[in-house]
């Protein structure tokens, strides 16, 4: 099979006072799955998504020189090829993203830290459908499930410990 995604974007930044800042963008995404007879496709299919806009918005405020504080959402579209137990293809997973944080740079610039809390919301989440198979196949079954809501947070340190050597840790820690 084949997958083909084209976007294009599109953002701009406002600087609405000195320490405040404001970020507008939208995606408009077209996708396509083309999948030829196999012997775990019975029939050929395509699936099509054309024009979905997909905007996002992004607050950040300047606490100090080196730290800031921001808040964030954009919109979710993710096209799926679960299948249900009819044998047809699950509806795009789509949903909402927030975000809030710090983020600061220490050290002239060589360590840099952030701390975020997210909540995302989901709607046609493909989840296993009870054991059940698509007719015809040996492939399992999948049903849409809405309203799904992950939360969480996430820290992370970045850093130059020497010439040439950087450092990455992270931690992130989440329910479904």
């Amino acid at each position: 099979g084949t997958t083909t995604q084209s976007a294009a974007y599109a953002a701009t930044r406002l600087q609405l006072a000195d320490p405040l800042k404001l970020i507008l963008g939208a995606r408009v995404s077209n996708w396509t799955r083309e999948e030829d007879v196999a012997v775990w496709t019975p029939a050929a299919y395509a699936i099509r998504h054309r024009g979905v806009v997909t905007p996002y918005a992004g607050l950040v405020f300047d606490l100090s020189e080196h730290v800031s504080a921001y808040a964030s959402y954009a919109d979710i579209f993710k096209p799926q090829t679960a299948r249900d137990r009819f044998g047809g293809y699950l509806d795009p997973l789509q949903g909402k993203s927030y975000e809030a944080g710090l983020k600061g740079e220490f050290l002239s610039g060589r360590l840099n830290a952030s701390a975020a809390v997210f909540r995302t919301e989901q709607a046609n989440f493909a989840v296993a459908d009870g054991g059940l198979l698509v007719p015809g196949t040996a492939t399992p079954a999948f049903r849409a499930a809405d309203g799904v809501v992950a939360r969480g947070y996430e820290l992370e340190l970045t850093g130059q410990v020497a010439p040439r050597w950087e450092l990455s840790v992270g931690w992130t820690q989440f329910s479904a």
